[in-house]
């Protein structure tokens, strides 16, 4: 079906190409049609098939026309896609950046100043326009609703669950995933501004991977780690006068700790928020060393 110009029976369409006549008239495209897709669609069907053109002109001239959509919308893919030639039209994947590429030396270099060790083996990237879509909508959310900043940044995350971070690249990140168990800031996906934080939760081998992901961070809120909240420590203080095994102990601890992160407070940022930033007052870890995210599209694996 046509959906940027009125429906055609396909008798008119047939009684069109014998009379040698337009197959769609500009008078039938519907609003915010673009005309050289009726115009393209029109030479295709000539009657005669020496005025029609080649099948490389019409992917030449339907790439155009995608990228003129787009442009018109106001999403744009990233240029480092577009000069390795990835459009609208391409099949999701991997694309490598090769050692002399300068998306492969800022990666390096990046690497280097905050890890300090190890060897870059390759730098790949996400070429998922579906995916970087939806992380776009997020992108103008925030815009909007941040006095047009939308505070993206380029943060890491690694994962060692098997096949997860495939899925990750593939669909995004998925909050119905997020345990129960490491959430210090509560529930969400977590992301490093130090990759070697990152580094300490990817797959433990002689070859390690890791995400760069582009976030749309907004409106940040500093978030305190669930184990210093009021409830928390109020629980731990009447768990104190118990006479309990240290192993029991340990056990509600854990358990009081998941009914917290049930809960939608500690499952999403405060009204007015888009992303939050740890706070650890406590000193046990280094404080706004991570950010959390608690709606899946808004951090776009790269």
């Amino acid at each position: 079906k046509m959906h940027f110009h009125d429906d055609k029976s396909d008798q008119a369409l047939l009684a069109s190409l014998r009379q040698r006549k337009a197959v769609y008239a500009g008078a039938g495209a519907r609003p915010g049609c673009p005309k050289k897709l009726l115009e393209l669609i029109n030479k295709c069907t000539e009657y005669e098939a020496r005025k029609r053109p080649s099948m490389e002109k019409v992917s030449s001239d339907l790439r155009g026309i995608l990228e003129s959509i787009q442009s018109r919308d106001g999403f744009g893919l990233p240029a480092a896609w577009l000069e390795r030639g990835c459009g609208l039209d391409s099949p999701m994947g991997l694309v490598e950046c090769g050692e002399g590429s300068r998306d492969h030396k800022m990666i390096k270099a990046r690497m280097e100043e905050e890890l300090g060790v190890g060897k870059v083996l390759k730098v790949e990237m996400n070429a998922n326009v579906a995916l970087f879509r939806r992380y776009e909508l997020e992108r103008r959310k925030g815009l909007s609703e941040n006095g047009g900043d939308a505070k993206e940044v380029w943060l890491w995350h690694a994962t060692r669950r098997e096949g997860a971070e495939e899925k990750i690249l593939e669909e995004g990140f998925d909050l119905n995933r997020c345990g129960l168990d490491f959430e210090y800031y509560g529930a969400g996906v977590y992301l490093a501004c130090d990759c070697k934080l990152s580094h300490s939760y990817a797959a433990q081998s002689a070859v390690r991977s890791m995400l760069l992901v582009r976030v749309a961070c907004g409106r940040m809120y500093e978030r305190e780690p669930v184990e210093l909240s009021p409830e928390y420590q109020a629980f731990v203080q009447g768990l104190g006068a118990q006479r309990l095994s240290s192993e029991h102990k340990s056990k509600l601890r854990r358990d009081k700790i998941r009914e917290l992160l049930r809960k939608p407070s500690n499952r999403s940022c405060p009204d007015g928020y888009h992303s939050q930033v740890g706070v650890d007052m406590s000193g046990s870890r280094k404080s706004k060393t991570e950010v959390v995210v608690n709606r899946s599209f808004q951090a776009y694996p790269a």
